[in-house]
């Protein structure tokens, strides 16, 4: 077995010069300026792994870390193709993540144009072409990346591990009194010839959002600084890529406290972190994952790895809850009330718009934000779901197992866990990657909508996207064991 860590550029050309003056719209929040400047590079990172079999059949699988706040699905597919048409490696053996940090470019035009809510509306029904010309110069530059790490693959041995980490550095924004707590999965890598820890895989638990929307500076938020710090403690020896995991509702601690039983969710969610929040968690989440990752026990490394990946479109319609059933009457009626606007805004208002402008030849989006089909007022989202379970071996025995489920939005926590539990592999064999985060956003189960409503709702496309979610992924799942899909290795 081989593998390949590479990192690249990706801030937009003309910030650092000129600041404002470059028009870079910042993703994340409805902010009243453009970027200001750049408080750390907007970076793409990856890991290559390559293994043989049959004495010299290549078998790759490389996986993508983008700063960026979600990356639309025909975006991830153009990439894909790009990657492929250049060294071959088929698009079931590429996950792009995005880091979904609220500090970078605006890619799906949502936020094209900076001020409020209307700002946003703007932009959602008349942004689709505006950021273009980026998402080619990533795709460039990303194509130039893994053309390095082609060239400099080495011999490695792997090994996987989870743990959960205790400390209180999260937290869950709706249901604060669970004092969740964050699981760590580490994907580790060590030279085959010197057993030195080359880099890793950091699967960790929490939104990108250490930075508030007082922030005016491009930012890869906590996980660009917990991936620089591992390099720094290393002195550049040891590499790592983040994935973040089932992060919906969970937010980072950085202003609000830990006084669990009296915060509310504006309280949660008005949290001011600076950098200096930021860079403490980075920190923080940098020094625990190499602390994890130099605990795995030689033993556990091994030499091979057999891996299978499998890819299917789903997909989910554009429909509303109408049942509420709730303790409190007038609660629940003011939040089916506020529920209800909502989607008749999106649905009878923002999206015709949407469609309308991307039927139309001469401004058809290259990368829409959201992939959609639509019969009259009948519509329908489409996205990928992605499974992949990974043997180590040594020899001819198997050694150990684990899986990868990545989801194309925000799980939240609950859903997380539901997805986990129906793995193939144990919990603790198991992480949650969001691998395309487009406009399907948060995936919450039917109380979260009917019994609290909030903001949720208004950024997600679809209410009843996590119940789709659920469905389809057991099915998904079910199908899989019962061998009627297919699955790249």
């Amino acid at each position: 077995m081989q593998v390949a860590f590479g990192k690249v550029d990706i801030t937009p050309p003309g910030i650092r010069e000129k600041g404002e003056a470059a028009r870079v719209p910042m993703a994340g929040y409805s902010r009243p300026h453009f970027a200001r400047g750049v408080l750390d590079p907007m970076m793409v990172r990856a890991v290559l792994i390559e293994d043989t079999i049959l004495g010299n059949i290549r078998k790759r699988l490389l996986i993508l870390a983008i700063d960026t706040l979600k990356i639309p699905l025909k975006f991830a597919d153009y990439i894909k193709e790009k990657i492929q048409k250049h060294f071959g490696i088929n698009p079931n053996q590429i996950v792009v993540h995005a880091t979904h940090t609220h500090a970078a470019p605006d890619l799906t035009g949502e936020y094209y144009w900076p001020g409020g809510v209307f700002s946003i509306m703007r932009g959602i029904m008349f942004g689709l072409n505006r950021n273009d010309k980026y998402m080619v110069f990533i795709t460039r530059r990303i194509v130039e990346m893994v053309g390095h790490m082609l060239a400099g693959l080495v011999p490695c041995k792997m090994a996987f591990t989870k743990t959960i980490v205790p400390d209180a550095i999260i937290i869950n924004r709706r249901h604060p009194t669970r004092q969740s707590k964050s699981p760590l999965g580490i994907i580790a890598f060590k030279h085959a010839g010197t057993g030195e820890l080359a880099g890793m895989l950091v699967n960790f638990t929490s939104h990108s959002t250490t930075l508030s929307n007082m922030n005016d500076k491009l930012s890869g938020d906590f996980p660009g600084r917990m991936m620089d710090h591992v390099g720094e403690l290393t002195s550049g020896k040891v590499h790592a890529v983040f994935l973040g995991g089932a992060s919906g509702d969970i937010n980072p601690i950085t202003t609000c406290g830990t006084d669990y039983e009296h915060l509310s969710v504006n309280t949660i969610l008005g949290q001011k972190g600076t950098a200096e929040h930021m860079t403490r968690m980075g920190n923080f989440v940098a020094k625990k994952a190499l602390e994890v990752a130099r605990s795995i026990p030689d033993d556990r490394f091994h030499e091979h790895v057999e891996y299978k990946s499998w890819v299917r479109t789903i997909w989910v319609p554009l429909r509303d809850f109408t049942h509420y059933h709730s303790a409190s009457p007038l609660k629940a009626t003011l939040v089916k009330v506020q529920n209800r606007v909502v989607y008749i805004v999106k649905k009878y208002f923002l999206l015709p718009v949407v469609l309308a402008i991307a039927g139309n030849e001469e401004q058809k989006p290259n990368f829409p934000g959201l992939a959609i089909k639509h019969s009259g007022t009948r519509m329908n989202c489409y996205s990928k779901i992605q499974y992949l379970r990974f043997t180590l071996s040594t020899g001819h025995d198997k050694k150990d197992e684990f899986s990868i489920i990545a989801v194309p939005g925000e799980p939240f926590e609950d859903i997380g866990n539901w997805l986990l539990a129906r793995s193939h592999t144990p919990p603790e064999k198991t992480i949650i990657v969001q691998h395309a985060n487009d406009w399907f956003a948060y995936f919450f189960d039917l109380n979260e909508y009917t019994d609290m409503g909030g903001m949720e709702p208004l950024e997600g496309t679809t209410p009843v996207a996590g119940y789709y979610i659920k469905k389809e992924f057991a099915r998904f799942l079910e199908d899989i064991a019962a061998g009627l899909t297919a699955g790249n290795s």
